[in-house]
């Protein structure tokens, strides 16, 4: 209904009148009755000062025309101070029937009395925050409100730039009691009637009651318990800019829709509102409100705002946030502290508060503003353009692998870095990772939150690096090589470094002395620590090592130069090396320039390097290989002789290719010998006691670092390689068992021992020529023609049955027998001191039995032939064989034997026999 009020002049009086009683104004007389006027709307804390700026608003609920002058309008305080105004005008103020009328201090053109000749009411007419205003003719109250802290208020407590307002439904003085139906402003129209002030001054109010959503049925005040506080963006990115603070509520309300007009906003606990809503707003069951300083989505960082407020400013820590309806709270927060740029949330499910972890609007802050808070335990992180919770890792699935912590030159944090590797068997993001500097703190030094959140995803078996810059130029990490860029870190050169996810510990390392411009990094085959030795950047005059995003080298790896290049070393693993053959205790002097080691080399390292191969004897590093050169040692050959010295003059004649431990020193016995590579044991072995002058060795069959610790399978070395020593260095070692004698041209060889009838006793000479002497016995040996050549070497003469050899054959020169040949053996091959021997073969001092003697080749269980009985040898006559039983077999038969006939001398022709020739044939009996 428009404003209608009527002007009298005094001659009209008539006109304007009415037969009501008569009142103290001349110009026309009141017949108001209690209930007639209604106090409908008053501003009476105005933005600023309120002098010329605060009204009140009345309505005609009467159906006639009413006169105010004579009137009083009377505003009583909470304490005894009172105001009151006289309506005294010169002209008629007539309000016509259901109209309003605005009274006020000002000169706007919509006041229709202004009371700015009173000095007192012109300077403030109301109290701001509490008082009661009575319109009164004569003793009667014609109507009245309270508000505030008035013993019974009837409208709610008024906020600043705000006018109290009459529900429009509500034009009746007895309603106007009911402070449900009074609002701040102007109901729903939220219009500024002078561009600051919110209200309606003249004009029909706006509507209380607010509009239900749709599908649901009921509407009404939120009560406790109705509104959940889950967000507060108190501390925005950057500066401050109070235009883009806000917080969220939650409406857990579920049997009906909520009105919010008239909530109000409280700061501090125990203080008066700052804000209250004066306009209609109605939330739905489980929706988010979003109340925020500024609705322009240009300045406020494109939030949607439900509601907008006007002079709150959030603290960004010890903060306090309550909503209250009509003196009663609702819903309250108390939050800590606020990180820049997040705001806090509320996780409902797990009762707790959190930083948010997504981004929202234009990107700078973090938040979910209307819209539902994620766990806080959850990592989210963008992923084709789709929000997605991260895939965490769980413990051991990252681990810290590589990191520099002192870099070189004076220290710099934008040189630092560190790497990470995914163990797992599925991706994993970096999203959300904490880094913790110290392990005690109450708070990570970092936490993973990329610019736009997208997901970090690294593979199975990937690196990634993190570091403070990802400048090339600054820390020499190639372009592209940073996988994230973190800010707070800065590493100290000693100290703690560990990556988590809430209570989670990913991975964590504790280190100590990090080496200038040297990264520490981790040899994941061996779980150990080291000083990088690749170099990745020349800074200055200074190489910085480390393998960034790339394997790291395996603790101990050096580097050696091959073709003018350096490059690292290929070392042989675990097993790889055998130890095969111990040389510990030289003959004679036991010179340690003599003793050696020998390793077989199994084919999988052969073409890896030799340099670093570390001898250990009882624990004790006797020496590395290619310690005084940078050179490359490819191992190209089966054996490796690994010695103090490989000058042949000091070392007893090893091979040339010797490589040299310096510090060579072997213990005779009860010693553990092993070969290590950086600290790692290749292989090892223990011997109790070694013989002098001959090598310990391995039998070829059991050639590898598993079987080589069978004590079974060693045995002492046969063969020769100087004048006092035995061995094969370098070369493969026999298999135990084996003999082996020297051939013509001073060639160890294998011995091939005769078989069984491939040889057979032929004649025997026991009984010399008066008395007896030993030198001149003998016996001969038949090697039938049409078989292969053999050797004697290791062979045993026995002239007892089921005896040990009386003699083995052991000289270190083969001891040869051709087929077709004859063979004689003597006990002293000097023909001056034997009668005349033809060139022989000795078998030591084995006597021969003059009669009915036994003799046999060969070992126990494996002789190759015997003669049981050669019968009675006479006094300087030989035992001769006929010719026609020249056989292993015939020579068993003692009729085969007979005396060598007369006419078949030797010597000096005093004997008979024919040592080295065919025999004669026996005569006939």
């Amino acid at each position: 209904m428009k404003r209608a009020v009527v002007f009298c002049l005094f001659g009209l009086l008539a006109a304007c009148g009415s037969d009501g009683p008569v009142g103290t104004s001349a110009v026309c007389t009141p017949v108001a009755l209690p209930g007639d006027l209604v106090i409908t709307e008053v501003m009476v804390n105005a933005v600023d000062a309120d002098a010329g700026q605060e009204w009140l608003e009345l309505y005609n609920a009467s159906d006639v025309d009413q006169c105010l002058n004579g009137m009083v309008i009377l505003v009583q305080g909470t304490t005894t101070s009172t105001r009151n105004h006289d309506i005294d005008s010169e002209e008629a103020i007539i309000i016509p029937a259901k109209s309003y009328a605005v009274l006020g201090a000002g000169t706007e053109t919509w006041l229709d009395y202004s009371w700015a000749m009173d000095a007192t009411f012109a300077k403030g007419a109301f109290f701001d925050t509490s008082a009661t205003i009575s319109l009164k003719y004569g003793t009667d109250t014609l109507d009245s409100i309270g508000y505030g802290e008035v013993e019974e208020p009837t409208s709610p407590k008024p906020g600043s730039g705000v006018s109290l307002s009459l529900c429009a439904e509500c034009t009746q003085a007895s309603c106007n009691n009911d402070m449900t139906m009074w609002t701040s402003g102007s109901g729903d129209t939220g219009e500024k009637y002078d561009g600051v002030n919110l209200g309606s001054p003249g004009a029909a109010n706006g509507e209380c009651s607010c509009t239900a959503p749709e599908g649901v049925d009921t509407i009404r005040a939120p009560m406790p318990g109705d509104l959940v506080f889950t967000e507060v963006y108190a501390n925005t990115a950057g500066s401050e800019d109070t235009d883009r603070e806000w917080f969220e509520v939650h409406v857990v309300a579920q049997d009906a829709a909520l009105d919010f007009t008239g909530l109000s906003i409280i700061k501090e606990k125990n203080t008066d509102s700052v804000f209250t809503l004066d306009t209609c707003y109605v939330a739905g069951p489980g929706d988010y409100i979003v109340f925020g300083r500024n609705a322009d989505h240009e300045d406020n960082g494109d939030v949607a705002i439900d509601v907008e407020y006007s002079s709150l400013t959030l603290g960004n820590s010890n903060g306090y946030l309550a909503l209250q309806l009509n003196g009663e709270t609702l819903a309250e927060v108390d939050y800590a502290s606020a990180t820049d740029g997040k705001s806090l949330q509320y996780d409902e499910a797990n009762m707790v508060w959190c930083d948010s972890k997504t981004a929202f609007g234009d990107g700078e802050g973090f938040g979910t503003p209307g819209e539902v808070n994620f766990d806080c335990s959850a990592c989210i992180c963008v992923q084709e353009g789709e929000q997605v919770v991260s895939l965490a890792p769980g413990p051991g699935d990252l681990v810290i692998t590589e990191f520099l912590a002192n870099t070189p030159g004076s220290e710099d944090a934008a040189r630092e870095w560190f790497e990470v590797f995914v163990t797992a068997n599925s991706p994993i993001d970096l999203n959300c990772l904490e880094i913790w500097k110290d392990e005690t703190g109450a708070k990570p030094t970092h936490v993973v939150e990329p610019a736009g959140l997208p997901c970090l995803r690294v593979s199975p078996g990937q690196f990634a690096v993190l570091a403070k810059s990802n400048d090339p130029a600054v820390n020499g990490l190639g372009e592209g090589l940073v996988d994230y860029v973190y800010e707070k870190l800065t590493m100290a050169n000693s100290g703690h470094l560990a990556l988590r996810l809430g209570a989670t510990i990913v991975d964590a390392v504790d280190y100590s002395g990090a080496a200038d411009g040297i990264s520490l990094q981790l040899d994941l085959d061996s779980d150990t620590w080291c000083d990088s030795v690749a170099t990745y950047w020349q800074f200055e005059d200074e190489s910085v090592l480390g393998t960034p995003g790339a394997d790291n080298y395996a603790c101990g790896t050096v580097f050696c130069e091959e073709d003018g290049q350096m490059r690292p070393v290929n070392p042989p693993g675990v097993g790889d090396l055998v130890i095969n053959e111990i040389f510990a205790n030289p003959d004679g002097n036991d010179t340690t320039a003599e003793e050696w080691v020998e390793l077989y080399v199994t084919p999988q390292a052969i073409g890896r390097d030799a340099n670093g191969i570390e001898l250990m004897v009882k624990g004790a590093s006797k020496g590395v290989v290619g310690a005084d050169s940078d050179a490359c040692i490819p191992i190209l050959q089966n054996q490796i002789v690994l010695a103090k010295t490989n000058d042949p003059a000091d070392n007893g004649g090893l091979p040339p290719d010797a490589l040299v431990v310096s510090s060579m020193s072997l213990a005779n016995s009860d010693t553990m010998l092993a070969i290590n590579i950086s600290g790692k044991e290749i292989d090892s072995v223990f011997y109790t006691e070694s013989a002098d002058g001959r090598a310990l060795q391995l039998d070829p069959h059991f050639n590898s670092a598993l079987d080589n610790d069978d004590p079974a399978n060693w045995c002492l070395a046969e063969i020769s390689y100087s004048d006092t020593n035995k061995g094969t260095p370098g070369q493969e070692n026999p298999a135990c068992g084996t003999t082996f004698c020297t051939n013509e041209e001073g060639v160890p060889v294998e011995v091939t021992p005769p078989t069984v009838d491939a040889l057979f006793f032929s004649e025997v000479f026991a009984n010399t020529q008066g008395a007896e002497d030993s030198d001149k016995e003998w016996f001969e040996v038949v090697v039938p023609a049409g078989g292969s050549p053999f050797q004697l070497n290791g062979t045993g003469l026995l002239s007892e049955a089921g005896s040990e050899p009386d003699y083995l054959f052991t000289v270190d020169q083969c001891i040869e027998l051709e087929p077709g040949g004859i063979y004689v053996f003597c006990h002293n091959a000097n023909a001056m001191q034997n009668g005349g021997l033809p060139p022989c073969i000795e078998y030591g001092s084995v006597a021969l039995k003059n009669a009915y003697g036994f003799l046999a080749l060969g070992l126990p269980g494996s002789l190759y032939d015997i003669v049981a009985d050669y019968g009675n040898a006479l006094d300087g006559v030989s035992r001769s064989l006929d010719p026609d039983a020249f056989s292993a077999a015939d020579n068993d038969i003692p009729s085969n034997w007979c005396n060598t006939p007369d006419g078949n001398t030797f010597g000096d022709g005093t004997v008979l026999g024919t040592p080295g020739v065919k025999n004669p044939e026996c005569p006939e009996e």
